[in-house]
């Protein structure tokens, strides 16, 4: 067409006001890992955080890691479930668990 777009003039990926329907703009931090200290890693998309603040992300999985003597993908699973069928969350929920080190034998009574 005369703007040189092509078909109706509204590009695909935008909404009707040409604003992007996806930001590509990730949170990232660099922080220093601690093998004494850190147990593990937890990367998410947002629609997990929409649904749980940060700290109680970690305090499920911890929790979880700990009950099932760690299980990441089993943990990442009920995690992804939490969100979705019991918080409702209404955006995709990706998650990435990492265990560095097995904390959860340190905590055996």
């Amino acid at each position: 067409d005369e703007d040189g777009e092509g078909g109706e003039g509204k590009e695909e990926g935008k909404d009707s006001g040409n604003e992007p329907l996806v930001v590509a703009e990730p949170e990232v931090t660099e922080v220093n890992l601690d093998p004494e200290g850190d147990e593990f890693i937890l990367v998410a998309c947002d629609g997990l955080f929409d649904v749980f603040s940060s700290s109680d992300a970690i305090a499920f999985a911890r929790d979880r890691l700990i009950q099932l003597q760690g299980d990441p993908a089993a943990v990442a699973g009920m995690l992804s479930n939490e969100a979705i069928n019991v918080r409702r969350s209404r955006d995709n929920v990706s998650i990435l668990l990492i265990c560095l080190r097995p904390f959860w034998r340190d905590l055996q009574v």
